[in-house]
């Protein structure tokens, strides 16, 4: 059994998958518009076969908390980049680029390297690697 995908709703669906693509290296699928749900819906295929599913429809709310919050379900996606030079080229990619960064490179433990960012719609996204052989 594995995981299929994590699905996110978005209000800025292609600004989404624009990032996703440039970062990340995942692979925008077909737009799928259902008329009678009023949503669109686009998957983000990954190297490794993971996928991120971004969903956009009318009436989504707004968080009552900053995702920064400790608060029930949803924490952060993470993805493994396979080396502490991509965690940290990338982190500085994306800072250069504007965005936020909500963690700065840091071993977590002396196998286990991680930086996190805000993706565009602010949810937090982990880059990591393993580095135990």
């Amino acid at each position: 059994m594995k995981l299929d995908h994590i699905a996110l709703w978005t209000k800025q669906i292609e600004v989404m998958v624009d990032f996703y693509e440039k970062y990340f290296d995942g692979k925008a699928d077909e737009m799928y518009v259902d008329e009678e749900e009023n949503i669109s819906c686009c998957y983000i295929i990954f190297t490794e076969g993971s996928k991120l599913e971004l969903i956009q429809g009318p009436d989504i709310y707004e968080r009552e908390h900053k995702i920064t919050d400790r608060v029930l379900g949803y924490t952060h996606l993470a993805f493994d980049v396979g080396s502490k030079e991509k965690v940290d080229e990338i982190t500085e990619k994306i800072e250069k680029d504007g965005y936020q960064v909500e963690k700065r490179p840091a071993f977590i433990v002396e196998w286990f390297y991680e930086s996190a960012i805000i993706d565009p719609e602010g949810n937090i996204i982990e880059i990591n690697c393993e580095l135990r052989e």
